[in-house]
């Protein structure tokens, strides 16, 4: 029989929207040992998993060590326990993360958070590790909502946000695009990738060439694409799009906002100098918008969305058959209906957004008592008393006062090693020295502004949240309610009650399955 005193260790590197990881993987790995040292477990360095590099985000199930982590519980038995720093790090979406403890749980494989320490083995345990996996994904969102905030903020001052363009570097203080003088060697010729660019925009400008065309001349001549990795790889079909793509933003603009399917509905001016002729990106957006409306196609009012919140769960009263969503080919509205046709089944289509509404408000039916409230206001307390808003105000304006400063230092620094015969070295030292005090100053500085709207906002505690979880829920994204709608019902049943608008029928929850870890908390619906 295997000997079942192994522990494995998850360590997941998170950026934090307003600076740095404040646990860091290090940290992270002794406290962990130190954990499985006081239990007695043996940890080996094959047995610590790790997603450090870069943004690992807690929302997806596709991280490379993660997935290792799960493989191996499958597979060995010798695994008594997983220990993480807290159970934000495991994953912030909270269907996925209670897949993952029954996965445990069937293994009799024990869950260890250094941060939430409580009995997983009893119900109310158990629903407690439910009711935290919402509270980190709504938090989640709350952060995503601020870092959007923080991306607008900085796009409206011109500064172009997301990964650097092809032909371009950044100018190391304020962000700002400048034409790349990183070069290449190709066929025996010398290139820059800013040339390489240029002759991109100046080939598609002529109207002559597709993009699979224009990626093979500009191969031919010798030019290259810089890949992620640095390195000069040869131009294809996609990489020839994405560049022309860009045209306003080296014509000199910026979006506000935008999508991958759409355009950005407002640009700004950005903080830098075109990086191409604007004669030149002009050129080439008007062969852009030609081709674009010769080939253009709407999509057809069917087309299923993402934002069915009910997806997977909602089934028909009358036959049984789960339900999907989708828009009405005719009339355009929202509308869940049978997933594999009717199959002599009476009922037409269910109004989506009076279902939906419904299905959010029996959230309401989750009742916490008073102890697993205050427990949860425990394990996540106020960073900050609201008295404290007054010493933030003054620490921001201190901060600002500093940021502006350290600019005007670096501004005078250039101008001398402009004007003067100053020492390279020298010059380099003091502005490394410079730039790493404003950063460290305009990190402090976000920190600041998100707190104090934090305070100024009244943020609800955690115990607030959970006893209003319908409202909480009914203002998060769709894609966050369809999670946690999942998380919470394994099926819900509806049955028409009259007609609705055109063909759709408007239908009433009838019956609810909820999942075992919330069945504790469970109180029915008297329309249930």
């Amino acid at each position: 029989m295997t000997d079942r005193n192994r522990a494995l260790i998850y360590i997941r590197k998170s950026l934090v929207r307003t600076g740095s990881d404040t646990v860091s993987p290090e940290r992270q790995r002794a406290a962990c040992l130190a954990e499985a040292e006081r239990h007695g477990w043996t940890v080996r360095d094959s047995d610590i998993y790790t997603d450090a590099e870069g943004h690992q985000s807690g929302k997806s199930d596709t991280r490379p060590g993660w997935q290792a982590l799960r493989r191996r519980i499958a597979r060995d038995g010798s695994v008594a326990a997983v220990i993480v720093e807290s159970l934000s790090r495991s994953s912030r979406n909270v269907r996925s993360f209670l897949a993952f403890v029954d996965e445990l749980k069937a293994r009799d494989v024990a869950l260890v958070s250094l941060k939430e320490r409580f009995d997983t083995s009893s119900a109310i345990g158990h629903a407690m590790l439910g009711f935290i996996a919402i509270i980190n994904q709504l938090e989640s969102d709350l952060a995503a909502e601020r870092m959007k905030g923080q991306i607008a903020f900085k796009k409206s001052r011109g500064r172009h946000w997301g990964l650097t363009p092809m032909g371009c570097q950044r100018e190391a203080v304020t962000g700002a695009l400048l034409p790349s003088a990183e070069s290449y060697r190709a066929n025996g010729t010398e290139h820059t990738y800013h040339e390489s660019l240029q002759r991109c925009y100046e080939l598609y400008a002529t109207d002559e060439y597709g993009f699979l065309r224009l990626a093979e001349a500009l191969n031919a001549e010798g030019h290259r694409f810089r890949g992620r990795d640095g390195r000069p790889r040869e131009w294809d079909r996609s990489k020839a799009r994405a560049c022309i793509a860009m045209c306003r933003v080296y014509e000199g603009w910026v979006p506000m906002e935008g999508s991958n399917k759409g355009r950005p509905a407002e640009w700004v001016r950005a903080n830098f100098d075109p990086i191409l002729p604007p004669e030149l990106c002009r050129a080439a957006q008007r062969v852009w918008e030609r081709r674009a409306g010769e080939i253009y196609h709407p999509d057809p009012p069917n087309v299923r969305e993402s934002d069915y919140i009910l997806t997977g769960i909602l089934h028909c009263a009358h036959c049984g058959q789960a339900l999907k969503g989708e828009r009405g080919r005719h009339s355009g509205m929202r509308q869940y209906r049978h997933s594999r046709g009717k199959r002599g089944c009476p009922i037409w289509p269910f109004d989506a957004d009076q279902i939906e509404s419904q299905a959010l408000e029996l959230l309401g039916c989750l009742r916490f008592p008073a102890e697993v409230l205050q427990d949860l206001d425990a394990l996540y307390p106020d960073d900050e008393p609201t008295g404290g808003a007054s010493d933030l105000e003054g620490e921001r304006e201190e901060l600002r006062g500093r940021v502006r400063r350290l600019e005007g230092e670096i501004e005078r620094l250039v101008e001398l090693a402009i004007t003067t015969h100053l020492s390279e070295a020298i010059y380099r030292r003091q502005l490394s020295r410079l730039n790493a005090n404003l950063q460290e100053a305009g990190e402090r500085l976000a920190e600041v502004d998100v707190r104090l709207g934090e305070e100024l906002g009244e943020t609800p505690s955690v115990g607030q949240r959970l006893r209003d979880l319908a409202g909480a829920v009914a203002q998060a994204e769709p894609a966050t309610q369809r999670e946690l709608l999942a998380a919470v019902f394994a099926r819900v049943e509806v049955r028409e009650v009259s007609a609705g608008r055109g063909k759709a029928r408007v239908g009433r929850i009838e019956a609810v399955q909820p999942r075992e870890w919330c069945r504790p908390f469970w109180r029915d619906s008297p329309g249930l």
